[in-house]
């Protein structure tokens, strides 16, 4: 799998690749460009995220994010700009940045939004993906087997539902099994994860049927009425984010008492039971390093300082594992007269499949970048649709080409000694057309005079969405040649 992709627009070139350096060395793939025109124009919007610049001369950030969204392209953006710019802080966030950095920017904070970033895209292509298979199934149903459903995503019992539809419990109990068969599901929650996904409506509310007698049923009074509504809405609710997630929580800061679903329950291996239902239990289960993190997090959301709550955190399970957890959540009821909050639900996922990859990632590019240096060697990689080639800085160097941006197939072949440029090239063909690997040694005319041998060895590779590269390594072998030795391979 090719490294995450960051696209880098910002007009300080030396800002440009400070921030692909930093980023290589944690492991991701980089793209520069020196504005919003060039930017919208050269990259490939099908993939990555977007560190850009608010404050660019032309077609600043803003602008750019609008255009994003006129073209409706998904892409998450982490916003940069100047201290002291609130206005243009919280422009970019309305326009839909996930993340706004001050410059100059920080490592730690710079990785953490574009690991954060990632965690956005992947998400929401999980959602997207979800929802569209969601939308299949739910084709499937008849009409009756529809509204069913709908009923049961609003939180309805099968008698209400037979109720607003006008049928026998009996009959909705009927469709309500032949709906989960034609699903192919067993349990509640899972048809309800569907119907979510799918974006289904819940089934709306109507009034009572009369009775023969032409009178209805007296009318609750205004007190029951509303613990109606709120039972029935706290009810939904858990519904959706049990749906919707890994595990849902509900914390009642008055009695301090946490609950968790069944799905969280079953993710950390506890009975029902046996689970921690106070914070300061909870709280003993996260990772040491991870507890400061917790507590600043949720106690500027509780002092309303954020609009949500989002923390992410290893938690031991009752085996000893550390499960990463992805928590968001937020305050839904304070206090009328002291703003004091009373009463906060929310989401977990587990990431620690995601957060293992990523270390391996991370893991195998510092490798890669070690072999590099201890070889003298630099990366590359070919676009084969786009015939785009990047080069990485030791690679340039090789070739005397510019310090930036994406280069066309022919500026690199403009520097290959003719004589050696067919040969070359045969086995760039070749790789491309076999999907194999790709190897040949020429020599490379520099600007500043002089030739020096290079030798290119390469793999074809499928990345993401399909996407045809030839990745590889070029070396410098013009010592090996002038000692009269046979390159080593």
């Amino acid at each position: 799998m090719l490294p995450f992709l960051i696209h880098i627009v910002d007009d300080d070139p030396q800002a440009r690749a400070a921030i692909s350096y930093l980023l290589a060395n944690h492991g991701f793939a980089t793209e520069i460009y020196s504005g919003g025109e060039e930017f919208l124009r050269q990259a490939r919007l099908d993939r990555g995220c977007v560190l850009l610049d608010m404050d660019m001369p032309g077609m600043g950030g803003h602008a750019v994010q609008r255009e994003l969204g006129r073209r409706d392209i998904v892409l998450p953006v982490i916003a940069t700009g100047h201290s002291g710019d609130l206005a243009g802080a919280v422009e970019a966030m309305k326009l839909g940045a996930v993340e706004y950095l001050q410059k100059p920017l920080e490592e730690q904070s710079l990785v953490a939004a574009v690991e954060r970033a990632i965690g956005e895209m992947r998400r929401s292509d999980e959602r997207r993906n979800a929802a569209k298979a969601a939308a299949v199934r739910l084709q499937t149903l008849s009409r009756r087997e529809r509204q069913v459903l709908q009923g049961l995503v609003g939180g309805l019992s099968n008698k209400a539902i037979a109720r607003i539809l006008e049928l026998s419990p009996r009959t909705v109990e009927m469709h309500r099994a032949n709906m989960m068969a034609a699903l192919r599901l067993t349990s509640l929650p899972d048809a309800l994860r569907l119907a979510i996904d799918g974006g289904l409506a819940p089934l709306g509310q109507v009034e009572p049927k009369r009775t023969e007698r032409g009178r209805g049923a007296p009318p609750p009074s205004p007190r029951r009425q509303a613990q109606g509504e709120v039972g029935g809405r706290d009810e939904r609710l858990r519904l959706v984010l049990e749906a919707s997630s890994d595990g849902a929580w509900d914390w009642d800061l008055r009695t301090g008492q946490i609950r968790l679903s069944s799905g969280l329950i079953d993710r950390l291996g506890y009975v029902p039971e046996a689970v921690p239902d106070r914070l300061e239990s909870y709280e003993g289960l996260l990772h040491p390093a991870d507890r400061g993190t917790f507590r600043r997090t949720l106690e500027a959301h509780l002092g309303g300082e954020t609009e949500t709550y989002a923390c992410t955190y290893r938690i031991r399970t009752r085996s000893g594992d550390w499960l990463w957890t992805d928590v968001r959540g937020r305050v839904v009821e304070r206090d009328p007269a002291s703003g004091a909050p009373l009463r906060m639900i929310g989401t977990a996922n587990d990431i620690t499949r995601q957060r293992e990859d990523e270390e391996r990632a991370r893991e195998s590019f510092a490798l890669l970048s070690l072999v590099q240096t201890s070889v003298g060697a630099g990366i590359w990689h070919l676009d084969v649709e786009t015939r785009r080639l990047h080069l990485c800085a030791r690679s340039r160097a090789m070739h005397e080409l510019p310090e930036e941006g994406d280069l066309d197939l022919d500026r690199w072949v403009a520097r290959v000694e003719p004589e050696d440029l067919p040969g070359a090239l045969e086995a760039l063909e070749r790789a491309i057309a076999t999907g194999g690997r790709y190897e040949a040694e020429y020599r490379v005319r520099r600007p500043s005079g002089g030739t020096i041998w290079i030798k290119g060895v390469g793999q074809a590779v499928t990345g993401e969405g399909g996407q045809h590269r030839i990745v590889g390594l070029n070396q410098d072998v013009t010592a090996v040649r002038a000692g009269g030795s046979a390159p080593s391979r």
